[in-house]
């Protein structure tokens, strides 16, 4: 699931797409704005990504009727702005993501790692098993995760809970994953027994179903930040796929020695299928399953 979208493809839908007559943005500006981001995201936005701060803050300095960059730059340093900063981050991360993404990692997931996980759990007697969605958008990779768990799966829900934890830093498709509303495109990839079993239509869209609501927890929060996700606890599985190519080598190495201590020992990391942690990380074991890539905690 991706923390930002292919970037410069287009405006979320449903956001204001900004106008011809958007404000320029200078050189030394955008450098700034770009800390700033780094900064509080992890996120790295190279000199070509210059447009995409153009473009989508470009309604927001008419929505604040501030004249150019430099005066929305000055308001972000003002004390007290941690608000503005949440909005930039909301405006500059916007998601893309569908439900059952990847197919040969879910069924990697479902055939091999999560029964493994299960039989590593018994072995250490541990009560709950939890798996973290890092970036997890508006929740399709977190719920794929629940239903899967619930259909094929239920006699261990029964022995174990299982804790699922979506986290991501842009709080608009958190309260999307929250309400569990999602549109036709959204669900184009969910399987026909899946599709009937936990969803109904509902306006436009689809609503997921509540038993599957249930078993997902999301949280704000910038992965890339240890004290941040120190705070989550331990975890068997972790998720973090096409999230990682956004990052520079520093936020990747932070954000990876992150995963590696918040995995249980034998746990496993899913990233996306056209990333790698070669040049990044040794620190975990490569797994080789038919058409997918999972990296184990040793």
């Amino acid at each position: 699931m991706d923390l930002l979208s292919k970037i410069g493809i287009g405006a979320k839908m449903g956001q204001a797409v900004h106008s011809e007559h958007t404000a320029s943005l200078d050189e030394s500006v955008f450098y700034d704005l770009r800390d700033i981001i780094y900064q509080a995201s992890g996120i790295y936005l190279n000199d070509q990504k210059k447009y995409l701060i153009e473009t989508r803050l470009g309604g927001r300095l008419k929505e604040l009727q501030l004249k150019n960059f430099q005066e929305y730059l000055n308001l972000l340093k003002q004390p007290g702005q941690g608000e503005e900063l949440h909005i930039l981050l909301d405006n500059i991360t916007v998601n893309e993501t569908s439900f059952f993404r990847n197919p040969p990692q879910i069924k990697a997931f479902e055939e091999v790692i999560f029964p493994q996980v299960v039989e590593n759990a018994q072995k250490n007697k541990l009560a709950t098993i939890r798996i973290l969605s890092a970036g997890c958008s508006s929740g399709e990779e977190a719920y794929t995760l629940a239903m899967i768990l619930l259909k094929k799966f239920p006699h261990v829900l029964k022995q174990f809970k299982v804790d699922i934890i979506g986290v991501d830093i842009n709080r608009e498709v958190l309260q999307q994953a929250v309400q569990g509303h999602f549109s036709k495109f959204s669900i184009r990839n969910v399987p026909e027994d899946y599709l009937r079993e936990f969803f109904k239509p509902s306006g436009t869209g689809f609503q997921i179903d509540d038993r599957i609501r249930s078993m997902a927890r999301f949280f704000k929060g910038n992965i890339s930040d240890v004290s941040q996700m120190s705070k989550l606890g331990k975890f068997s599985i972790i998720f973090c796929r096409n999230v990682l190519i956004y990052f520079d080598r520093e936020s990747k190495k932070k954000t990876l020695q992150n995963f590696y201590n918040m995995l249980h020992p034998q746990g496993y990391l899913f990233i996306g299928h056209s990333e790698s942690l070669h040049g990044i990380s040794q620190a975990f074991k490569i797994i080789l399953l038919n058409k997918a890539i999972v990296y184990q905690h040793p």
